[in-house]
């Protein structure tokens, strides 16, 4: 197991192969990306055949790794060995996990974006920590609520591009996605489940407008999912399904019976697409604007600079085509708001 050269000087305490109840911080499990059905049997087996050979990893008595190992143990009432890590607070544990994971071979793409995040956050809260208690002449003058802010936020993302070759804007970007990925949990766990292994493909501007969708909303988009079979998510797709099915908050009543031939049709919205559409331009715009903010144009290959071009002109005929028809039907020669 690989540990980060800045917990390299905490003294691993005494190891007892004793029956030990631990406790588990949800927080603290879903920053650990689960392992798959037979690479869970093989553990099994293998604790059952040679016992846990591996201490499980606790701070103040709450499991950092290995809650699989725990848990079988427990199942099959093997014996197990503890080592204990005299970490400050739950932000060291957290920066300690986010490394330890980060380590890993089978890590999703969107695991690794989250925990960059995740590490991120904890990083620059342990830095306001830090600051202030190395300096308590000058944290009595500075408003206390500061201590429990971010810290040098720039530094810190630089610190972990460098560790993780990404620049410090691209920490800074994945911070943003996992502040929006821990939202969707709060309010739908499945899917913020199904995005961070990789069995649901939402861009990152689509998660960071899914975060900002209500309970309900979200519980609907599930069950539509679920119903479509969907491997993948447009925001405007689901806006648009969110706009004609809600799910009813309690059992349906029974109905009375009636031709199956009828089939009751949903009311039409004229404003629908529209405000599918609507919901969708900003993004473009955060899209174009971080492009032109980024990109050295001057540099760009003629091949890209082509396909810009070809593709802005058909966006550009295609607004013009949409003012025109607005212009032409609106009602009584004026746009109504």
């Amino acid at each position: 197991m690989v540990y980060h050269e800045k917990y390299n000087s905490c003294r691993w305490q005494g190891m007892n192969n004793i029956y030990k109840e631990l406790n588990k911080n949800i927080e603290i499990q879903f920053l650990i990306q689960d392992i798959e059905k037979d690479e869970y049997a093989a553990l099994e087996e293998n604790i059952f055949d040679n016992g846990c050979l591996d201490p499980i990893l606790i701070w103040n008595n709450t499991i950092i790794d290995g809650h699989k190992r725990y848990d079988l143990c427990c199942k099959w009432s093997i014996p197990f060995s503890t080592r204990s890590i005299p970490f400050k607070e739950l932000y060291d544990v957290f920066a300690f996990i986010c490394m330890q994971q980060l380590h890993r071979q089978d890590l999703t793409l969107e695991y690794r974006k989250y925990l960059l995040g995740r590490l991120y956050q904890a990083e620059t809260e342990i830095g306001a920590r830090d600051f202030m208690l190395s300096n308590p002449t000058a944290s009595e003058h500075i408003d206390k609520s500061l201590s429990k802010q971010p810290y040098n936020k720039y530094t810190t993302a630089m610190k972990i591009g460098k560790d993780y070759h990404i620049s410090h804007g691209t920490v800074l970007k994945y911070s943003v996605y996992a502040k929006s990925l821990d939202s969707i949990r709060c309010k739908e766990e499945i899917l913020f489940k199904r995005i961070l292994m990789g069995n649901l493909k939402v861009s990152h501007d689509n998660v960071i407008e899914l975060s900002r969708l209500p309970k309900e909303d979200l519980r609907c988009l599930k069950t539509v999912m679920e119903e479509n079979n969907m491997d993948r998510i447009g925001y405007s797709e689901i806006r648009h399904e969110l706009q004609w099915k809600r799910l009813p908050t309690s059992p349906p009543k029974k109905k009375p019976k009636s031709d199956p031939a009828i089939r009751k049709i949903p009311k039409y919205d004229p404003d629908a697409e529209i405000s599918s559409l609507i919901l969708t331009i900003p993004s473009w715009i955060s899209s174009m604007k971080r492009s032109c903010g980024n990109t050295n144009f001057h540099k760009i290959s003629a091949s890209a600079r082509k396909q810009l071009i070809h593709h802005l002109s058909i966006l550009k005929r295609t607004i013009d085509n949409i003012e025109k028809t607005i212009e032409e039907e609106k009602p009584n020669g004026r746009i109504t708001e």
